[in-house]
């Protein structure tokens, strides 16, 4: 992780300095992680709801809830990104994504914990493989250890299987420990904005290092300045 990175992200936190990459990176990632869900918020809404906790127009309530959830996420991840990568992150990270929705008062959903039923994922373009639940933390065990020092390719192997219920497998939301989502067909990608994972046949990811191509074995660096302009 980039210092410089970290600790401008949690100056222009801690200060509420407007129009700073922070407030690029909560927006962004708030609206392209909970759209890829199914959310109805447009882009607009979800930066008002981010500056003043209100918008205009009409919304869901649990996209409402979840936008604000994910604004959460993004801090809880800046004060512990150097924690390591565990299940118990991951299940914490999913508990503050699903707070307070209608999943969490659905114990089907198993909001914070990994599934405990089956699964399908609907809507997808091909048959799309999910993990049994008597696999998931096995699975889970091993996207960790995949996760640094192999090729996207490699590590989109392991995230292919869905282990969570009640949204898709959101790492982390920012560009502290990387972003991956299972998505369609399609990736679309902001500068170092919105990194998210497709469920095939396309990948992209951020690690620590920068941003990686599929098939890339390397990492490509990226800079405060160029976040800042990211257009």
């Amino acid at each position: 992780m980039d210092r410089t990175l970290l600790e401008a992200l949690v100056f222009q936190r801690d200060h509420h300095i407007d129009g700073n990459v922070y407030k690029a990176c909560q927006c962004d990632f708030a609206y392209n992680s909970n759209h890829i869900e199914g959310s109805t918020l447009t882009h607009d809404q979800t930066v008002q709801i981010f500056d003043r906790a209100t918008f205009s127009g009409t919304a869901a309530v649990d996209d409402i809830v979840e936008a604000r959830n994910h604004f959460r996420a993004f801090d809880h991840v800046l004060d512990t990104w150097d924690e390591p990568l565990s299940p118990d992150y991951l299940r914490a990270m999913h508990r503050i994504l699903k707070s307070g929705t209608a999943y969490a008062a659905n114990p089907v959903m198993s909001v914070g914990e990994f599934k405990k039923f089956s699964n399908v994922i609907g809507g997808a373009v091909s048959d799309v493989e999910t993990a049994s639940p008597e696999d998931v933390l096995h699975l889970v065990g091993d996207l960790i250890d995949s996760r640094e020092g192999k090729s996207v390719r490699q590590f989109e192997g392991v995230c292919k299987r869905h282990g969570l219920s009640g949204g898709y497998l959101r790492l982390c939301p920012g560009p502290l420990r990387g972003h991956v989502h299972a998505d369609d067909e399609r990736v679309h990608v902001r500068a170092a904005r919105h990194l998210p994972f497709s469920r095939a046949p396309r990948a992209v990811m951020m690690t620590r290092r920068g941003v990686a191509a599929e098939g890339d074995e390397c990492y490509h660096s990226y800079t405060t300045g160029e976040l800042a302009h990211a257009g």
